[in-house]
This record gives structure tokens, sequence and C-alpha cells, in this order.
């Protein structure tokens, strides 16, 4: 048996033998109450009998007590004195509680044990501690298998469930009498040996059942076959089912009453069921199967305190009520597509321009529009109090809010859901009297329900709350005009208004500060759910009118009206004329005086708006009532502007109003062509209410690049602005412009006012990469600076940029930014920022062009950086540079690299080497085998078999080119030997049928033989070396053998010495040569080097020469170092093979091997990196 452990140490030992997340931080008494957590040690005594009484309370009670790096106070009233109503998220750790005041720190038992999600062990119980602790013990260390990889569910849901989601799982596997029992044993409702009823307080009671059949093959039949069970269940236990689930060992399936399939969450892999409906799910790994399960019991047992990670099990797009809800949704929407057309019309025509065209579909519409449904849900809960009502609706919220002239408009994108009363009834009961606890409750669902290719189309990238505090409190000063023109969900606004919260001024104050936060966004479901953020903000602020000014525009290409040419109307009293707002879907326009867009008028035409907007949901009114009631409201004094006249008749602007606008929507509406209408001429407003009149531009634009949009006439459209901005990259890299840079220059020329500053998150690329040559010229900016970070807290290398709009270019000599460097720390899922360094940072050059002038700015770096960089001359590229291509476009891989099952004399038979991972469509095995002339077997390297001097192994090729009759190929099969022909032109064949529409390359020689990197007399050469296109580090190999080719991840120089090529791969393994390169190159996610591309070539390498005897001696130092690399990795292979029962079963593992090449030869590598930078002195 294991020894007990006596101390931190040994438990924290233990623990990561276990493969258990582990945290060691050990507490001392003496800290403990040096921070005045515990009084003394009679409090601490008082609080350890707390933990011993809870434990004894009940049979099954899970809790975690957390310790960490910092023991903050505010942590330990929550985990303890609150009677462990834990609210935050944690790591997994572990520590040991002393029983009594009397006991020595180091002597003491185990008090609380485990987290759920790690295994189930049975709790101490304070009357006998040491026998439990050993039973503990025992059957921790008995444990073959480790859950580290599942991540942790919120420690609410944690203390609030003693039914979890382990449980289940590890059930499944056991019988259906064990699965039922754990349901039992957490207190649940068991009838008839198979149905788990939902607890009383659990959002699925009265409407949903659980039934488990553990060993059934067909769920969904079975649910057919037997509702008359059902139908019983429903008289025996009075009860109202409304959803069924049917839970197997392989999948979860949800049906209606009617036995009809809502969905399916796949626990297994099962092939019947792949193709069912849009709605199902495959889940094999271990963190989906724990969120199927953490769902679940959601939704049939004790509700929890929402958070964003609670409320996304509960609610989110494959929760049972989400699958239900979706499935509700879309029955009404086919059964009424006539009367929503309009609206999915104009919502596929704003998402079109950067989404596929094959993404806008109904499903994604169905998912958007759920989505916002649940936003205004979470809102009519919360207001629910102010609107007196006990079943409000959300015509009662919408009065509400437009009473305290917050601008929330009935009629937008996702209204048509509000008329669906089962979705209503229900889902409003499920919320009724929730808790909740976050400052963004949408966030987790919001990053669900829009997925992670729909975000990356729309480059969003969520802002840890944290940096964005961090963000607002160096940049924002009370009471400045602040927007964010990409706001998504609302992070920067909310986190904008927390912090007027926190400056301790009067209410009356704070609702000055907040009207003057703008957010703008092209996402309407972005703009429904950063308003219901912004909106529970107000809720706890005031009663009082606080406008919510969030419209949808896109701040890159705000509205422009046509203007009505001057003989059709004169001039109206402003600058008099009448422009035209279309409405593309049905073809139609609105005309409207532009005085309305005025500075003057623009807000008074948003409240007509609004008036007009909430006078359209009596859908039984009539023309006449409806004007009646236009007129009542429009003849109270606030309207006496409306009596101005304009146009050639005189006509008053109430008139034009009301005949060209108010009618206009009215007859639409009674048409079927919907009330969008009036929702969008509001949001056409914000231009004109900030444009530059802003203090403060802040947030996190998209970081899409061009290459990312699927429109071709929104691509235009953005790359003649970036020509306009004077920020357009290079064709070469044109595809790389990044919409944040745009973003950037447009917020300075139409949002900013003179003096104005901006604070962006951006991509890494803004300081370093070359895109932004032409960015970093920062036209009309002054004053930037940067923040860097220790850790990224986005998947890509991010950086923040802050900087002020100047008239004029930056001169020179300020091309100096003072950057920041940041150390992030992550504690309890949430990050902490610490200012450790700053410095000033310098450019590696500054481009200009033939008259002097400034171009563009090559990358800053800083000082130190500078220290590492090898001579180039600009303009000026050496003797290799330009003999230096990149390798062949070998893809798909499975149509190419094969595996030789047997050969002849001249003859082989091939099949597809399918160990390469390749993406979709290509995922497949093009064919079984093939028979081919042994002439059109090559050999290829890869850059994954590269390390330095060497590479490790070469695989076999079918190419249509034959290198022994000096053979140049056309892309004519007929032009092959018969065999190679016939699998040539079947291959040649399934390329066209199997790549995606529109592709760029529709023929597979033309795809394989791009730009002529295959046949070409450079990958014919008898001596070529081959460096890497990305990876961390500058390596390099030569290869000796005309015969073989090289990849395209590769580039390849060929020489005509082998003397030569050894003199350049030891240039290019040397040390210097990586510093220089790394520098120079952009960094990708956690900063190590991206792109390495022809960077290494353009260094002032001199040719070589045998008469300088430095040159030799470096050649002759690559040759040995290549054969003690072959001897190194000879021996690692034998050593592996030793342990193999079938040696061909033995792979290279590239990173390994690599390791021990630069451990082994430090030394020497030291000494070749000497003679090397000799070259450049």
């Amino acid at each position: 048996m294991t020894k007990i452990p006596v101390n931190i140490d040994e438990l924290a030992n233990l623990l990561q033998e276990k493969q258990y997340k582990v945290n060691l931080s050990p507490i001392e008494t003496s800290y403990i109450l040096e921070e005045k957590i515990f009084q003394n040690k009679k409090h601490l005594a008082e609080q350890v009998e707390k933990i011993w009484h809870l434990i004894d309370k009940g049979d099954f009670f899970h809790i975690w007590v957390v310790q960490s790096e910092k023991w903050y106070l505010k942590s330990w009233k929550k985990q303890v004195t609150r009677v462990f109503q834990l609210r935050e998220f944690a790591d997994q750790l572990i520590f040991f509680v002393p029983k009594g005041e009397d006991k020595e720190w180091e002597n003491y038992s185990l008090a609380v044990i485990t987290q759920d999600g790690v295994d189930y062990v049975d709790i101490i119980s304070s009357t006998n501690p040491t026998m439990e602790v050993v039973r503990f013990w025992e059957k921790l260390t008995s444990l073959n298998y480790s859950l580290s990889d599942y991540e942790p569910i919120s420690i609410a849901q944690q203390t609030a469930h003693t039914l979890t989601a382990e449980n289940l799982i590890k059930s499944l596997d056991i019988n259906i009498e064990e699965v039922l029992g754990v349901f039992q044993e957490a207190g649940l409702t068991i009838y008839n040996e198979r149905f788990v009823l939902p607890r009383e307080e659990a959002p699925l009671y009265n409407l949903g059942v659980l039934d488990v059949q553990l060993e059934e093959k067909s769920p969904f039949d079975f649910v057919k076959k037997n509702l008359n069970d059902y139908k019983n269940l429903e008289v025996e236990k009075l009860l109202t089912i409304t959803i069924i689930m049917v839970l197997t060992k392989n999948e979860l399936v949800f049906a209606d009453k009617k036995g009809n399939l809502l969905g399916i969450r796949f626990i297994k892999e099962n092939e019947e069921y792949k193709l069912i409906d849009s709605f199902n799910l495959k889940t094999q790994n271990k963190k989906s199967i724990l969120d199927i399960f953490s769902s679940l019991i959601a939704c049939i047992d004790t509700r929890t305190i929402f958070n964003a990670e609670t409320f996304a099990q509960q609610y989110g797009s494959w929760s049972v009520l989400g699958i239900w809800a979706q499935n509700i949704l879309l029955k009404y929407l086919n059964n009424n597509f006539e009367s929503i057309k309009i609206l999915y019309l104009e919502w596929e025509k704003r998402f079109g321009e950067v989404y596929k065209k094959n993404d806008t579909t109904i499903e994604l519409f169905i998912k958007h529009s759920y989505l916002a449904y649940l936003v205004k849900l979470v809102l009519l809960e919360q207001y629910r109090e102010k609107l007196e009502s006990e079943n409000p609706s959300f015509n009662d919220l919408l009065n509400y809010l437009n009473e305290k002239e917050i601008s929330v408009f009935a009629h937008d994108f996702f209204h048509w859901a509000e008329n669906i009363a089962e979705l209503h009834s229900i889902l409003l009961n499920t919320i009724k009297d929730a808790d909740f606890d976050s400052a963004d409750i949408f966030r987790v669902i919001y990053q669900q329900m829009v997925s992670p290719s729909t975000r990356h189309a729309l480059g969003e990238f969520y802002t840890p709350p944290k940096l964005a505090e961090l963000m607002i409190d160096k940049s924002y000063e009370l009471n400045q005009k602040v927007l964010d023109p990409a706001c998504g969900s609302g992070t920067f606004l909310v986190e904008i208004i927390k912090n007027i919260k926190r400056r301790g001024i009067s209410l009356k104050d704070q609702i000055i500060a907040i009207e003057n936060i703008y957010g703008f966004d092209i996402n309407p479901v972005a703009i429904a759910v950063s308003k219901a953020n912004v909106l529970l903000q107000l809720n706890t602020i005031s009663d009082d009118p606080v406008p919510v000014n969030i419209y949808l525009t896109n701040s890159l290409f705000p509205v422009e009206y046509k203007k009505l040419k001057l003989n059709r109307f004169q001039k109206s009293l402003d600058t008099g004329r009448f422009l035209i707002f279309p409405m593309d879907s049905i073809n139609q326009t609105i005309e409207i005086p532009d005085i309305f867009y005025s500075s003057e008028f623009s807000s008074k035409f948003a409240d007509l708006l609004r008036k007009l907007d909430l006078l359209l949901i009596d859908q039984g009114i009539s023309e006449i009532e409806f004007l009646k009631e236009l007129n009542t409201e429009l003849n109270i004094s606030d309207y006496n502007w409306l009596t101005m006249e304009t146009g050639p008749a005189k006509s008053s602007l109430k008139e034009i109003f009301i005949d060209k606008i108010a009618k206009k929507i009215f007859k639409l509406c009674k048409n079927d062509q919907n009330h969008i209408w009036s929702y969008l001429l509001f949001n056409s407003i914000a231009i004109v209410q900030t444009r530059n009149k802003m203090d403060l531009i802040i947030g996190n634009p998209p970081w899409l690049v061009l290459n990312g949009i699927y429109s071709k006439q929104y691509k235009e459209k953005v790359k003649i602005l970036a020509e306009k901005l004077e920020i357009k990259p290079s064709s070469y890299n044109v595809t790389h412009l990044e919409m944040s840079a745009l973003f950037l220059y447009q917020a300075n020329e139409i949002f900013l006012k003179e003096g104005g500053s901006v604070a962006f998150v951006v991509s890494n690329a803004f300081m370093m990469g070359s895109q932004h040559n032409g960015t970093r010229k920062f036209k009309n900016f002054s004053d930037i600076k940067f923040w860097k970070f220790s850790k990224d807290v986005f998947n890509i290398h991010n950086i923040c940029i802050f900087t002020k709009k100047s008239s004029g270019s930056l001169e020179e000599e300020k091309y100096n930014p003072l950057v920041s460097i940041w150390q992030v720390n992550e504690e309890i899922k949430e990050y902490q920022f610490e200012l450790i360094k700053q410095e000033k940072y310098v450019p590696i050059s500054i481009l200009r062009d033939e008259n002097g002038n400034i171009k563009g700015i090559e990358k800053f770096i800083s000082p130190d950086e500078r220290e590492k960089l090898l001579p180039r001359t600009p303009g000026v590229k050496n003797f290799y540079f330009s003999k230096c291509y990149q390798g062949a476009s070998l893809v798909p891989r499975p149509f190419i690299y094969v595996n030789i099952k047997t050969e002849s004399k001249e003859e082989v038979i091939i099949e597809p080497y399918m160990d390469f991972q390749s993406k979709k469509p290509w995922d497949f095995r093009p064919f079984n085998e093939a028979k081919v002339e042994k002439d059109y077997i090559h050999k290829v390297v890869k850059s994954t078999e590269l390390v330095p001097f060497l590479i490790l192994e070469s695989f076999s090729v079918f190419l249509p080119i034959n290198t022994k009759e000096n053979f140049i190929f056309k892309g004519d099969p007929d032009d092959l030997k018969p065999k190679a022909k016939a699998h040539f032109k079947y291959l040649k064949d399934l390329y066209i049928k199997k790549q995606k529409e529109g592709a760029s390359i529709e023929d597979i020689w033309e795809r394989w033989n791009f730009q002529k990197n295959l046949d070409s007399k450079r990958q014919k050469s008898k001596f070529k070396v081959v460096t890497p296109q990305a990876g961390g580090f500058v390596k390099a190999a030569l290869i000796k053998d005309s015969e073989t080719y090289v990849d395209y991840k590769l580039y390849l120089l060929p020489v005509k010495d082998e003397k030569e090529g050894y003199f350049l791969v030891s240039i290019m393994n040397s040390p210097c040569i990586s510093e220089d390169v790394k520098v120079r190159s952009t960094e990708g996610a956690g900063g190590g080097v991206r792109n390495l591309m022809k960077r290494p070539w353009e260094i002032n390498i001199p040719k070589f020469s045998f008469n300088n005897p430095l040159h030799i001696k470096i050649a002759e130092i690559g040759e040995d170092l290549e054969n003690k690399v072959i001897e190194i990795s000879q021996k690692w292979k034998k050593e592996q093979e030793s342990k193999l029962k079938v040696k061909e079963e033995f792979k290279w593992r590239q990173q390994i091997v690599q390791n021990l090449i630069l451990k082994q030869l430090e030394p020497d590598l030291k000494m070749l990196d000497d003679l090397v930078l000799k070259l450049f002195n």
C-alpha cells in the first residue's frame, strides 16, 4: 500500500504521478495568521469544524478547498464562511487542513478530499479520520487511468450537484442498475425501473423525462414504439411530458411527445445516425462526453446559480432545451416562411459579405434567432420586478425600455421568434426566479452559437474582461465620448460602465458618462448580446432614462445614401436634398430629407423611428387608426420642429415623415414585407452622431485577413479602401491585409476628433509583419505605444496599440514607440497583469521610395534584438537569394505518396500512403492499389524529416516524370506509358470531381507543377541545399541525389559542387543565422518564430570560393557535423528498434532526434558560429 502522505509535498508528488494537475504552493499556519484570514488558532479550529460538520451532513458531499499562489481573503470568504457556495472557477487543487487548534501543522488528517471530475472517492468522516484516510489513499493509488484532460466544470455546479457527470460516465459501462443508482443516490425519483424524473426545482420538471435504455440499439425507433409508455407515465405521475430523452451506451436521443426526433448527442461512434438531421453532434472525445452529461444534469437536477458556463449547459446549442427550442423555431419558420422571408434575406445580405455563401443557411439563422430570443428572455426575467407583472411579455419590456428612452427595437431580424407561444411559456418558466452571477452571462453561449469557423470568418476573438479593464484604466477619462467600432458581445462597453460605477460619483454623473458610450457591429447577434449586457448593467443603476447607443453598422463602410437629382427636388432647409434609403431585398427605396440626418435633428429623427416601431407592434391596426395614433403622438411639443417646411410644395417635415416614411413602412408591414425597415433606418443614424466627435476609440477589431473574406465584391471594396488610406500591402502581401489595420485608420478618419486616442487589441503582426510596413507609417497619428505580453491571451499572438490622432505624418526620429511588457498570470480562470518592463523600440529599417519619401517601416524591435542582426544591404540581394526556390506543391498527399506493395523489374504495385493528415476534401483513400511503371516512382523529402545537417528519411511518390528518358511532361496523360497513363488519368479526373467549388487551380498537374516548381532543372540538380519554410529556427541539409524531389514546405538551392553545399549548410545551421531570422520574422502564438520563408537567404552571404581558407574550413566542419548527426540518429534508431517486436513499426521522431543533436553538438555549433560570424565582420 502506498504510504499515506504526511505533508503537502508528498501529496503533490503522489498526484503528479497519477497525472493530476497540481499547483504546489503550501500555506503555513503562520502565513495564514499573518494574512488575518483566521484571527487566531481558535478561529482556525472553528472553521475546520465547519468543514467536518458539512461533510457529516450528507453521504455524498464533494468540495474543493483551493490553495492558490496568492491567498485572498475574498476567496476564503466565498469558499468557507459562506457555507461553500462557490461561484468561481478553480484549477484542480487539493490541500490539507489541520483538525484541531493544538495540532502541529505537519500532523493532521485529510479534511477535504477531491473534486468531482477527477474521480469519486468516499468522504472522510470525522468519527474515524485515520481509517477514512487509509481508504482514500487505497482508492486513489489504485486508479489506473487519469481524467486530467477533462476540463473542469465550474465549482458552482460541482458543489450544487452531488449528481456528477463523472459518476454517470463510469456507470454507463456497468449496467442499468448502476446508472439508475447514481440518479437515485442523488435524490432523483426513479419510476418503473427505467424513468428518471427531474427534480421539482429543475428546469425540466413537468416538461421532460429521461428513459434509461442502455442496451437499446435503435433508440429513435424505440421512442416511436413506446409512446403509450410515456402517455401512461403522464397519467400515473400527473405530468406533462414535452421532451423525451433516451439514454443508451452510445447516445443520448431527444424526441418530442409525438415521437419525432429532435436531435442526438453521440457518446460513441454510431454509423446508423450520422446523417439524421442538422441537430446531431458526433462527440467521442472526453471533454465532449463530459459536456453532454453536464448539460443533462443541469436540466434535471437542482438549478445552479447561473454563470456563463452553467447558463450554456442549460440553454446552449446542444443542451436539451437548446435542441428542443431550435426544432420549435425551425418548424415555425418552415410554416411561416413567406412572412419571415424579408428578415432572412436582409440577414443573409449582411452576413454574406464575410461568410461563405454555403454558411448563411437557415440553420445558422435559427441559431442566431434562438440566441437573440434567449437574450430577450434574460432581460425579461431581470426586469420582471420593474415591469410589475407576474407574466410579463416582451412588449411589456419594450414599452418599459422605450419609456426610459432606451433604444431597443421590437422589430429586429429575430423578432419573429416572439410569436411562438409554446416557446415563450416553456422557456420563461425554466428561467423564472433565476439567480445570475456573471458580468457577461452570454459569453460561453455566444461562442457556442456563433461557431469557431463563423467567428473566424468575422475575425472575432473574445477579449478577457481583465485585459479590457486594464486598457480602459490606462486610456479612458470620465465623460469622454467613447466608441467600440466592433463591439461584439459588449465586453469593452460593459467594462467602461463598471469603471464609471467604481468611481464613486453621483448617479446623475454616472448617467452623463454612460450617455457618451457607443458601440457598433456588423453582426446582428452581437448587437443583441451587447445591448443585453449593457442593459443588465444599467438595471442596477437607475430607473431614469439612459440611452443605449449600440448600432448595427459597418464601421469600415458606414451607410452612404444616394442623393436625388436636383431637378426632382429643390434644396431643403439644410443642404436641401433628399436621400435614398435602399431596401435591396424587395427592390424598393424610401426618400428621406437629409435634414433628418443633420447633427441638429438626427437624435430627434431616431426618436421618431422608435415611436413608429412601437405603433407597428399592433398587427391588427388599420391604416386610418395607425395614422390617427401617429398624428396624436406627433402633436406634442417635443415634435414642434416637424412644422418646418421644405421642398417645392413647402411641405412640413411632419407631412414628409408621414407620407414618405411612415405610410410606406406601414404598407410594407401589412403586405408581409416586414417591420425591419424602421430598425435599419434607426441604425443608419449612428454615423451622424459619431463622425469626428469621439475622444476615444477602443476595442478588439476583427483580425480577419483579406484572404478570409469570401465575397469577391467585398474584397475589392476593402482593397480600394486600403489604397485610399495608403496602407495597402504589396501584391505579394495583399492577401494578408488585416481588417484591424483598416479599423485603425478609418477610426482616425471618420470618428476621432483631433487629439483623440485609439486603444486596440491587435495581432503581433502590427509590430513586425511585413504586410504592415505601410500601416507602421502611422500617417496622421502620434504618440505610438505598444503593449506586449509574456503569455498570449488569444490563439493568435496578440499585442495592444495605443495612439493619438494628429495632423501630418510622424517625423522619422519619432519612429521609436514605447513598448510595455506585461507579465500575464492566470488565477481562477482570470488573467492578472503586472507591468515588468518598458523600453523604446527601434525600426529594423525605414523603407523609402526613389524620391526619398518614407513608404514603410520594417518591423519594430528592441535594442537588444538589434544587436543580433547580421548585415544586409537594403535593395541588394546576395548571390544565392535569387537561386533559392520553394519546393513542389505535392498535394493532395494521398494522391501522390505511396507504399510499394510488390515490384518487378519494370513495374510496381502501389497503394496510398495514408499516414499523413489531410484536410477536407482530401481526407479519404483515393484508390486501393494500382500498377504503374517503375520509371514514375520517385523520392521526395519533406520538412517534417529535416534536422540540422540531415534529412532523416524520404518518401516514395508517384509522379508523371520519367527522368531516365529526359522526358518533359506537359500534363497530357497520353504522353505516359500505358499503366502510368491510366493511373494518372484516374487521379486527374478524381481531383476535378472532389475539389471545392471555385478552386483556383483545377488541374492536378498544374497544382503539382505550380510555378514550375516540380519539373525544373533545380529539382533535378544533384546537389541541393534545403531549408524549412517555417519553424522555430533555421536548419539545413544537403541532398546529394538528382532523383530526389523537394516538397513545398522546404526551400531548395541548387549548387554545382558538394563543397559549396556544405559551406551553405554550415552557415544555415549556425545559431547566429537563427538569431537574426528570429528577430526579423513575424512571431506566432507564444512569441515563437512562425514563417522563415527566404529570410535566411537575405543575409549578406559571400559567394563560396575555393581560394578562401575560411570558406573551406566552414565547409569541412559542415561535412564532419553531417557524419556526427548520422551517427547520433542511427544510434537512436537502433535503440528504438530494440524496443519493438516488429522493426517495421519504427517511426522517426523529428523533435526527439533534433533535441539530441542540439544537445550533443552544442560545443561544435558554438565553434561553427564563431567562424560564421567572421564572414560578416
